[in-house]
């Protein structure tokens, strides 16, 4: 049992540290979005008065995030390869790689829109950068806290039956 809660703490604070760092993804994104909206600099309005097409805009921008965050979800992914193995010592084969890969390479590409229509609240690059991180950090890692202490704790009885369960609720508050 001590074996299994320990492989438990190690996993847990595994993901912990890796939403952590993914937190800062949308941060690094939001920079040039916000940056060139800015009345100082209007580098997008420039680009729009010049010809440039809106979709063009937002797809070189999509384009480069993307190409932005292979890497991170690369070592990322060879970063939770690498602690699987030694921390909870399981045995990953190549296609558990690859998909760890793909889900870290989906999640990053997730961001990317969400990042985008974030920063229009925004008019300056600093305000745009802190309200982003501290939405990943809320997000990400504060919310896998509670699930892993809503796991820990268990909440809630173990009834077989959903309306026995509603029942004793329901019947020991009246």
């Amino acid at each position: 049992r001590l074996w299994k809660v320990q492989a438990t703490a190690n996993v847990f604070l595994g993901t912990l540290v890796v939403a952590l760092a993914l937190a800062f993804l949308p941060v690094s994104m939001v920079i040039y979005v916000v940056k060139e909206q800015e009345a100082r600099q209007n580098a997008r309005l420039q680009q729009f008065i010049s010809g440039a097409r809106p979709s063009a805009y937002w797809t070189s921008l999509f384009v480069y995030d993307f190409f932005l965050s292979v890497p991170v979800a690369l070592v990322a992914s060879l970063g939770v390869t690498f602690y699987m193995g030694n921390a909870a010592q399981l045995s990953l084969d190549g296609e558990q790689i690859g998909a760890i890969f793909l889900v870290f390479l989906v999640f990053t590409t997730c961001h990317i829109p969400i990042t985008y229509l974030l920063s229009h609240r925004y008019d300056h690059h600093a305000k745009a950068q802190t309200g982003l991180l501290i939405f990943g950090l809320l997000s990400g890692p504060l919310l896998a806290i509670c699930a892993e202490v809503v796991k820990v704790i268990q909440f809630y009885p173990k009834i077989n039956n959903s309306n026995e369960w509603a029942a004793a609720n329901v019947s020991s508050k009246y």
